[in-house]
This record gives C-alpha cells, structure tokens and sequence, in this order.
C-alpha cells in the first residue's frame, strides 16, 4: 500500500489526477475480470484530489470491495483536461499494436516516431501510449471504443489503470518506457491519427455528435444489457422497451455508438429496426424531436413490462442488474435499489409499483425476494437542499403509495417523523436505516435535484457582492428616507434623551448588525468582527424596545424577527441553533444564563469572531454550524467580568435613573410603535450604500456608522445634527465595579425601603417641619425598626451590630455575587462564625450598624450635610469655598434639601422629580422663588441633575431658544450665555426685553410645556 500512495503522489506532481480502482481477478463466474472505480469519480474529472484524500485511500483503505480478501487496490489516472489534455491509447494485444504501428511508420511517421518516445505501460497482454494534446478542441477530444478493432482512446470521461497496480489475470501494469516528458500532439496531428485509425471512413453524424462527458459501454457490458432485456422483447411491447431504455441509456451519460449498438443488437432481427433506430436518434435529439417531459411523466418504465412478462421477483432482479450495469437508477418510475450486505446480497427497495419501501435479498436462482415490508409508502421524487454555508442538508420528498405525500424541506428525523405520524410505517427500527439507504441511492445513481443554495435569510459577500437573501429592498424617494430620520431623532431627543449617546451608540450597532456575517467573509484579519451589543441594568428602562427598533430598521422576515427569551439560548445546541437561523440581529432577553454556562463560554466567544459555532456529528456527519446572527441581549444582571467574553460584546449600563414611568411606556406604545416602521427607508439607504462597495466592511463599525448616518442626512436634504457624532465608549473594569457596587447598594436599599412600607408605616408625609422629616425618616431609623422587629429575612441585630446571613443572597439575584464570603470582601466587611443558637454556628458578615447605613446612604450627596456644618470644614479646594460665599444656603435652600433627603430613599428615580416639586409646593409654597431655588440647587449638584427638565417643564413663565450665533448678554439683571445650535431656556419677560436686533439671533423652539 506505501508503494501505490508513493506512486499516487508522483502521478499528481506530474499533474494528473488519480483515483483507487478495485481490480477484480479472472475467474471462471467473470472470465475477463473487472477494474471498478472504488469511488464516485466523477468530481475528480473536475479537480485534482489532496493529499490527504490519496493517503485515506491507499495509506489505510477501507472499501467494503477489499474485505474479503480475494479483490486487489490499484491506481488509475483520469484521463482528459483534468490531466493536463492526457490521452492514452489502449491496444488490446501485442499483436495489434505491432500491427497499427508498422501501418502509422509507413503513412504517418512523424506520429510514428513520437509515438515511440513517450509513456509506455504494458498491460495485461496489451499496451498504453501516452500522449498529450495541445489545445484540443470540444467535440472530439472523449473517449473512442472500438475506434478501430484492438483500439480503445481514453480522453474526456475516462480513466486507465496505471503502474504498479496488480492487473485481474495476476500480471502487474509495469512502465515499458518512461522518459521525463509524455510526448505532445497538436490538435491537427490528433485528428489526423484518428483519422488514420477509423481508416477510409468518412466521420459519420454519429462521430459528430458531442458526446464530452459521456461513457463509451464495454462490448461485455452491451451484451450482458441485451441478454437481459431480450426475454422481454416481445411484440406489442418493443417501442415502449425502446423508449425506457433509451431515455435511461441516455440519463446514464451513455454514448450514443454504445447505445445504438444494444438497439441493434436487441433489435437485429426486428423487421422494424429502421424505426428502432428512429427513437434512439429521437431520444439522443438527432432526429424530430425528442420526447417531452410531459410526454414521458407517469410513466412507470421496464419495470411493470417485466412484472407483466417475467412475474415481480425476476423484473425486481432485471431492474437491478440494470441498476449496476449503468451506474444510475431509470429515470422512469422503476425501483431502485440500495445494497446493505454484499455477502448475504440484501438490498432496500423502493418499489413505486407497490408503493412501498422494503427489505429484500437475492435468493439462489438469483430472483429478488422482499424479506419486511419497511412502509407503505415509495419515494419517486428527491429534492437535495444543500447548505452552501456548512449546515445541515435537508430533503423534499415526494411519496406514493398507501398515502401520497409532499414532505419538506427537512432534515431526515423531521421526515420520520412525520411518516410515522401518519401510520405507514410498519418497521419503525428501520426506517432511518432504509429512508436513509434509498435517498443515497437517488443521489448517487443521479436521480435526486441537487439544489445548493442560500435558504437562510440576510446579507452575504459573494463573488465581490452583497447578496441579500430572503430580503428585498423597496424603491425609496428623499422623502421617505427624510421619515425615517426625522422619526429617529425624535427618538433620540424625546423618548430615550436619558440614554443619550448609549441609544445612538445602539442604534448604530444595528445599522451594521445584518452585515457581521458578511464582514467575516470578506475580512482579512481575525481581529475585524462586530461584537454583540448587551443592554445591562435596570428594568424597565426600554432596553428591549432598542432592539425592537432596530428591527424595523431592516424589516427581517417574520420567521426571524421575533424576541428571544434566555432560555432559548443557554445550552450549546440552543445558542447554535439561534445563531444559525438568519444574519439579521437576533434580540435575546435576559441572558445571563449565557454568560453563567460556562460549557457554552467557549462556543460564545468563537461564535461572535468566526464563521462557524461549532461542528457536531449527526448521525455519524460531521456538519459545521454557521455564526450568522449577531446577538441584540438585555440583561437585569450585572456583566461578566471575564475578560476574555467581555471583549465579544460590547456592553452597556442602564441605571434606576433610565427608568421609564409607566404613563410614558403607554404613550410609546401609542404614539410611536405604530410608525416604527418608517425606519425601513433607513435600512434600505445603508444597505444600497454598503452594496456599491462592500470594501467598507472592514473598516471601524463606529466610524463607518457614523458616515453611514451623515451620508443618510445629505441623501435626504436634511441638516446633519450633533447626535450623529455622538457614541458612547463603554465602561472601563474600574466603572463596572463601580456600577455592580451601587447595584448592590441599591437593591439592599430597596429591600429596606420597602419592607418599611409594607411592614412598619405606608410613608404618609405629614411632617410639619423640615426637622420633623429628617427625625422620622432617617435610614438608620428604618434598618433599626426592622430588624428589631424580625422584618429583615437575611439580617438580624446584636447590640448596634447588624449580622448579614446567606438569605441576602436571594435578594441579591443576578448581580454577579457567587457567595457571602464575595460580598464581605468586595466592600471589607468581616466575614466569621457566628452563632445563632445555643447549638448552631453559621458563616455570616458583621458589622456595626452605623457603617452599614453610611454604605447604604451610598457618598452622591455628602456635601449637603457638609455645607450645613461649619463653614471651615475642609472641601479640597479654594474655588468650592469660593463658589459658596457666592450664593450661599440659607434656611430655606436647607428645607429644601431635606425634602430631597425624605423622598430620595424611597421613591424610584422615574416618579421622585414629581415627587420631590409636589412636596416642596406642600411645605413651603409654589412660587417663582422657590422654583428659582431649586434650579440653583441643581446647578450646584446639590440636587440630581435630572430634576432639571421636570422643573422647568413646570414653570409656563420660561421659553425655550436656538441661538443662531454664540450669544452672551445681559437682561433684567440675569445672564445668558449660548453656542450655535444650542437651544437654552430664557424667561419670557427677558425675551421680550431684546431689541429686535438680538432677537434675530434667538429662534424661538417652544414654552415649556410644549
């Protein structure tokens, strides 16, 4: 075996290609012996075989021909353009060679002498000549049997067995001559040596015909084919015999000389040849017509003829040996066979005359015998779905028999399925085993359509293009694309103005998503990929509406644009399965099951840079899953701090503060998911644009974006405004920890917050001063009603210590925090035994009660209580104390911040700007005073800086201006300062102070409360 993979290996350095053959031995059963192709070949007359491919084959071969012993391995060289325009001619015997020889040395020897100087290789008794043709032409350059009596040419569709291959009479193929280079012919001296073979005959029409691809049939094989069809040519039968078995000669690739040679044969003392040959020339198209497909559908073939005249076990056996004879299955609705057992000679059936799929062997007298019936139901139609990207192959199948049926597109369990919800299956145990057997059968005998190609929606770089799949662009005007900008920005400045930068920053992720995929295959670096895009944090701050937003950008197909939970991603299979299914963004909610797997991490981290998951076997197939999708997640949990996963998404925080009141959640739900799909326009914009050139794809996604969008506002003659350059660079590890620490924080917050109302007062403000409020609702008061009375869970007091237990773990779901002992050292608690009874002694955190609540005050706000103190108290800097003599607090500015500090505990960010103006009007009045105040305040970062918009919101006395230029003046005794763009806000009796000259400066944009 070394030696022919060593002999393999030179044969392909010299440019051919070789494939292993089976070398039968003579016998007394096969008295010439065979030399079969130990594979299907085919595609090797189109390309050249690898290395590893020839090491299988003759390093370890494993073909099921070879196991008993008793058939030999040998090498054979395709012949033809594959091989370098490689003909090699095939004398039968030494004494035909001699013979042809001294005829070319006297007529032609300029052949004659080239002849002499090439590749030489003595066969069995024969001999092969190599030659090489120059440029040779398209009709003539295939194989020519019997070319001249003793005279065989391989080219075009053939192949040769080469040195040192054993030959079936026990010889071995051996080189006579071999120099360093076979021998060249022109294409004229080619033609001139066939012609010299086929001696004074004129090339007949059938010469002509062009027959590239097609086999010329072994003068045994004719005879075998005519000896089995002749017990059934009979009259009344032989046209309908003609007509199937020229259609199935000529589905089979069969030359017309072979299959007019059995017409002949079969027909030779038919009064009727003349007509015989009609049909054949009809069939082949050299004559009238051929038939139709019309013409030829329904009908059942040599089979029920066979049935008719030899009884169903010796048609089965004719169909068969037919079957092997061709190397293809009738194109008629014959039986097919699929053999299972060489040694016991078991076969599946597909026997569409009855209708049913069945188990069968050959009995002595060599008739087909059915052994179990597997269903009763027949494939006659076979659709082969293969996936050009690496997926699984899906079949459509059309059955006949008990019930006639159309199933799939769909994998083979999906099939089974569905056969055995329909109750024709009667061998459950070997349906996959026969289905499977039959659909291979279809394939490999070339009865089955082959269909390769895209089936899942989204963009795809092919041959230099984006190919969109499943997806189809409209015709768009300026107009429309204007629709979708202006919606966009309404989006951006009204409905997610808290977001900000971090929903542009989104929205620009999903402008690029559908092309993650495509910018895999065209990138030439492993570092350029998008990476998916986490919404993390808070709930209800509309993180899942963002990707339903970036959905209507691009309008997927409604099988792939639905909302994903978790759970349909958090296993292996799952997450390649959704990942698989489209290259439009998949939105996924709350996936820390993901980020949790950790048997999935490596899977996740290869999906996001690669085009492929994972592989897996199926059923003994390898198949490789293709990463087509980009992830759109949300999460309420904090990120993973892996750094290795946190580099595949970019993630971004979503706090309390983002929280959207529920009024607000309604009004989008009726003002704007109605029109959401005038985002389309803008997908169609970025999709013409990235398709004129898909060179952009490897670029930076932001910069790219960034253009995408101002290109987008050019396109439709509108003004480019200051959001389109915003993005949001993430966060740093330093600044997540941070933000897990204030989950933390305020989720123990809330827990208290609320267990107070529920448990010790419902938080009814009726205090009548600010002391009062400060005295009654102090967080320590709170933590210290609670846990004296047993409403804390997790917690418990001993002295002024609070013990934490492992119960806080419950309330601290999904922020990261894998232990107790993690959340004592995350924030230095002391971490030790503690016992709880007389008999039990628990792990737990402790620590004093006063530094609990400091933690849980958390350090935003510190300087209220510092400016209520001694004026000398150290601030850091000179311009703070400087910047306070200026506008000092008085008592009224202090009642103010404790108002603040009574609703800012309890009361969620959303609903506390409201909360916060209802009870300052309730203690201390609703005048322009006090609304001046708290602005101030807010200025001086003593109050959030969100209440801003709330408060002037309320205010009807206020305006709101662009400046046209920068601006800075003064009125009424209140300055005002602003950039070009910039809207501000003014009080009205101010505006209408201005000489008309500098109100030409100002566009008005609308009150307060418009």
């Amino acid at each position: 075996m070394q030696d022919l993979y060593s002999w393999a290996k030179y044969y392909l350095e010299q440019g051919f290609s070789v494939i292993p053959v089976i070398i039968v031995p003579i016998s007394e059963d096969n008295p010439k012996g065979n030399k079969v192709a130990a594979i299907e070949w085919k595609e090797f007359q189109q390309r050249h075989p690898t290395l590893e491919e020839i090491e299988s084959w003759f390093k370890n071969p494993n073909f099921p021909a070879l196991r008993g012993g008793k058939n030999k391995l040998g090498i054979a060289i395709v012949t033809g353009r594959i091989s370098g325009n490689l003909a090699v001619v095939d004398f039968d015997s030494k004494d035909v060679m001699t013979e042809v020889l001294s005829e070319l040395s006297e007529k032609h020897p300029d052949l004659y002498g080239k002849l002499l100087d090439t590749w030489i290789v003595e066969t069995g008794k024969g001999y092969h000549y190599y030659v090489k043709i120059m440029d040779p032409g398209h009709d003539r350059f295939s194989n020519r049997i019997g070319i001249r009596p003793g005279v065989d040419i391989r080219a075009n569709g053939g192949y040769v067995v080469a040195p040192p291959s054993p030959h079936p009479s026990g010889k071995v193929y051996r080189f006579v001559n071999r120099p360093d280079k076979i021998v060249k012919l022109t294409w004229e001296e080619y033609l001139t040596f066939l012609s010299f073979l086929e001696g004074k005959k004129k090339v007949t029409q059938r010469v002509e015909i062009k027959e590239e691809g097609r086999r010329e049939l072994e003068e045994s094989k004719i005879v075998e084919i005519v000896n089995l069809l002749r017990p059934i040519y009979r009259q009344g039968y032989r046209d309908y015999i003609i007509l199937y078995l020229t259609g199935w000669l000529k589905k089979a690739g069969i030359s017309y000389n072979s299959a007019r040679k059995i017409v002949e044969f079969l027909a030779e003392k038919d009064e009727e040849l003349k007509h015989r040959i009609y049909v054949l020339d009809r069939t082949y198209e050299l004559k009238g017509n051929p038939p139709t497909e019309e013409e030829l559908k329904g009908k059942t073939g040599l089979q029920e003829i066979a049935e008719t005249l030899l009884g169903e076990e010796r048609a089965l056996d004719l169909i068969r040996k037919l079957e092997e004879l061709l190397g293809r299955s009738s194109p008629f609705q014959d039986s097919i066979f699929s053999l299972i057992d060489f040694r016991r000679k078991a076969y599946y059936v597909a026997n569409p005359r009855r209708g049913i799929i069945a188990r069968a062997f050959e009995d002595k007298n060599g008739g087909i015998v059915y052994e179990k019936i597997v269903a009763e139901v027949c494939p006659v139609k076979v659709i082969v779905y293969e996936d050009p990207l690496g997926g699984l192959t899906k079949f459509e199948i059309e059955f006949q028999g008990f019930r006639n049926l159309i199933i799939g597109p769909a994998e083979l369990d999906v099939i089974i399925s569905r056969l055995q919800a329909e109750g024709v299956v009667k061998h459950s145990r070997l349906l996959r085993d026969a289905l499977s057997s039959i659909i291979t059968a279809f394939i490999r005998k070339g009865k089955a359509e082959i269909k390769r190609e895209l089936e899942k929606p989204g963009f795809y770089y092919i041959d230099g293009q984006i190919k969109a799949v499943k997806w189809q662009p409209e015709e768009f005007t300026k107009e429309d694309l204007a629709k979708s900008l202006r919606l966009l920005d309404e989006l951006r400045t009204k409905w997610y103005r808290k977001a900000g930068e971090r929903f542009i920053t989104m929205i620009k992720w999903g402008l690029i998503a559908p092309f993650a995929y495509a910018t895999k295959q065209i990138r030439e670096s492993v570092d350029i990929y998008l990476p998916d895009m986490v919404a993390y944090g808070s709930r209800d701050t509309g993180k899942t509406t963002i990707g339903k937003i970036i959905l209507s950008i691009w309008n997927p197909p409604e099988g792939v644009r639905q909302i994903r939970g978790g759970g349909e991603a958090d296993t292996k299979a799952k997450h390649g399965h959704l990942r698989s299914l489209t290259t439009f963004p998949i939105v996924v909610n709350e996936v820390a099951g993901i980020f949790a797997n950790k048997e999935l991490l490596e899977d996740y981290k290869n999906a996001v840079e690669n085009k492929t998951v994972r592989g897996k076997h199926i059923h003994g197939t390898y198949f490789e899953l293709p990463s087509l999708a980009p992830f759109f997640m949300t999460m309420n949990a904090p990120l993973p701090l892996d750094e290795s996963v946190r580099k595949r998404f970019f993630g971004i925080h979503f706090s309390h503060s983002d929280k959207i009141p529920k009024k607000e959640m309604e009004r989008f739900k009726e003002e704007i998911l109605p029109r959401l799909g005038d985002l389309r326009f803008l997908g169609y914009f970025v999709f013409n644009t990235i398709s004129e050139n898909p060179e952009i794809l490897k670029g930076n996604w932001q910069t790219l974006t960034t253009e995408l969008l101002r290109m987008a506002f050019e396109f439709a003659g509108l003004e480019v405004l200051n959001w389109v350059y915003e993005f949001y660079e993430g966060e740093s590890e330093e600044e997540l920890n941070e933000t897990i620490n204030e989950e933390i924080r305020a989720r123990l917050l809330e827990e208290i917050n609320n267990r107070y109302s529920k448990y010790i007062s419902k938080i009814e403000i009726y205090a009548e001063s600010p002391a009062d409020i400060e005295s009654t609702n102090d967080i320590e008061i709170r933590l210290r009603a609670l846990l004296k009375e047993g409403f804390l869970p997790w917690a418990f007091a001993r002295g002024d210590e609070i013990i934490i237990t492992t119960s806080v773990m419950k309330v601290l779901k999904d922020l990261g925090i894998d232990s107790l002992k993690s959340l004592a050292e995350r924030f230095g608690w002391r971490y030790c035994n503690v016992k709880i009874s007389k008999n039990r002694v628990v792990r737990a955190i402790k620590l004093p009660i006063s530094e609990f609540v400091e933690f849980l005050k958390g350090g935003d706000f510190e300087e209220v209580a510092e400016d209520e103190g001694d004026e000398s108290t150290d601030r850091g800097s000179e311009d703070v104390k400087t910047e306070d003599k200026k506008i000092e607090l008085d008592e009224i500015d202090k009642q103010i911040l404790a108002c603040y500090k009574l609703i800012a505990p309890s009361v969620p960010d959303y609903d506390q700007p409201k909360a916060f103006v209802k009870i300052v009007a309730k203690k201390l009045g609703d005048s322009e005073e006090m609304k001046e105040r708290i602005l101030k305040l807010i200025e001086l970062e003593k109050l959030p800086k969100f209440y801003k918009e709330f408060v002037e919101r309320a205010d009807s006395k206020y305006i709101q201006v662009r400046a046209l230029d920068y601006i800075h003046i003064e009125v009424n005794g209140r300055e005002y300062k602003a950039k070009p763009n910039e809207v501000f806000r003014m009080r009205i009796e101010d505006f209408e102070a201005l000489d008309d000259e500098i109100k030409g400066f100002l566009i008005p944009v609308g009150g307060d409360n418009g």
